[in-house]
């Protein structure tokens, strides 16, 4: 019988095995070094690719443009970091501030972009929107007078605002109407002559203007915030809500609708969706005074006086001027926080 074939193990030979087994350390060495090599590889591949300055800055412009004024800030934001010497990346971030009422930081960005290079010729309206944010029409009507021939609509409107804000609303009303006779599709300046209007009381002409306002600008969050303000006075709080929630749609963020959305709400009971909108303000505006008051009414309705008081504390003297609708009930909390205080000895 044939005896079956042993199969023949492979056996290293003995100098190689010697050798490799020397060299352990140094192949181990190689396969951590390949494998962090590997490592970082996949890591450039995954990481996120750096932000182009120009690209940010097209997308601020379509968002700032769509009504969406915080997503413009941001995206603004990112072209400035991508590229600090792009002057008119910062302008545009100025305007985004504009819109969401932040007059310093728009003050502080359009002097970036003069050091960046940007004319300041092309700024005057801008910087005079600026100043009449942080309380200075004097200053803003000055600044709205040097702005260039083809900024003048906008000059105009700010020079009017300044107007109203000084009391002086038929010279505001004036400068708008004139702006209008040969603009008459504007919706800027029909919202401006709209708020003027509701505030003066003529409640009517006011619903003319913020209805035009709408029409030819339907994505624009402070005509639609307008529009809700006039709804409310004309037909009832609960018919005013969807313009809010409009304005809303467009930025989340927008102040002025959410402190309007805010007070509305709590007016017809729905205090819990009012605390929403004060906190998601308190977001867009760290120390909002209107939100700050509009949580001290909730606080006093559920008898947290002390708490009340507090809010209305920190909210100062910043309600001066206020036109949002909580501030027409001012007097109604103070008086019921101010009943509960304690009173000083010996006080009869």
């Amino acid at each position: 019988m044939l005896r079956r074939r042993r199969r023949r193990r492979f056996r290293m030979p003995i100098a190689l095995s010697a050798v490799l087994s020397g060299n352990r350390p140094r192949l181990l060495a190689i396969c951590v070094l390949c494998l962090m090599v590997v490592a970082v590889g996949v890591g450039l591949a995954m990481r996120s690719p750096r932000p182009d300055a120009r690209r940010s800055l097209a997308d601020s412009l379509t968002t700032l443009e769509a009504g969406n004024y915080s997503a413009a800030r941001t995206n603004a934001q990112a072209a400035v970091a991508a590229m600090p010497t792009l002057g008119i990346a910062h302008a545009v971030l100025a305007r985004a501030y504009l819109e969401l009422g932040d007059g310093l930081a728009a003050e502080a960005e359009l002097a970036r972009a003069v050091d960046a290079g940007l004319s300041a010729d092309r700024l005057h309206q801008l910087l005079a929107h600026a100043r009449l944010l942080q309380g200075d029409p004097e200053g803003a009507i000055d600044e709205a007078a040097a702005a260039q021939p083809r900024y003048a609509a906008y000059a105009q409107r700010i020079q009017a605002r300044a107007l109203a804000s000084q009391g002086k609303l038929a010279d505001a009303r004036t400068i708008l109407q004139t702006l209008l006779d040969g603009a008459p599709d504007d919706s800027a300046a029909w919202t401006d002559l709209g708020r003027i209007r509701l505030t003066a009381g003529d409640v009517g002409d006011a619903s003319v203007a913020a209805a035009r306002a709408v029409a030819l600008a339907p994505r624009e969050p402070s005509a639609l915030t307008l529009q809700g303000e006039v709804i409310r006075d004309r037909y009832g709080l609960v018919a005013a809500l969807p313009w809010f929630e409009a304005a809303l749609k467009r930025d989340a963020y927008y102040h002025p609708a959410l402190i309007e959305y805010a007070a509305t709400l709590g007016d017809v009971g729905r205090n819990a969706d009012m605390l929403v909108a004060t906190r998601r303000a308190l977001q867009a505006r760290p120390g909002s005074p209107q939100a700050l008051y509009l949580q001290a009414v909730l606080a006093a309705r559920a008898g947290r006086i002390d708490l009340a008081r507090a809010l209305l504390r920190r909210t100062g003297e910043r309600l001066v001027g206020c036109r949002a609708r909580c501030c027409f009930r001012r007097s109604s909390i103070m008086r019921r926080v101010s009943s509960n205080r304690p009173r000083p000895p010996g006080a009869n």
